[in-house]
């Protein structure tokens, strides 16, 4: 189950990072779903269940807002990389030319 809450961590702030809001809204469902099959099929009971689905939704969404969040750093840092990236190009088709 640990691996899976990263991979959720992972998947909520990529789509933070690079969706709105409703692609959260079908992510929401999805998990929703998923924790629900997952709790009925280890046979939990109803508080361990309304943890598991609580817990799954908790890290989704905490980790969309930290996407939204870093979106702004995140698109600093691609304008930087392109820049230093293309200079490289131009730098190299210099010395080849």
């Amino acid at each position: 189950m640990g691996y899976a809450a990263v991979i959720l961590a992972v998947l909520g702030i990529m789509v933070g990072a690079t969706f709105r809001l409703k692609f959260l809204l079908a992510m929401i469902v999805c998990v929703l779903a998923i924790s629900l099959i997952i709790a009925w099929s280890y046979a939990h009971d109803l508080k361990q269940a309304v943890l598991i689905v609580a817990g799954a939704q908790f890290i989704l969404q905490f980790s969309y807002f930290m996407g939204l969040i870093g979106r702004p750093f995140l698109s600093y840092l691609r304008v930087k990389l392109s820049g230093f990236f293309g200079s490289a190009r131009r730098l190299q088709q210099d010395r080849d030319s």
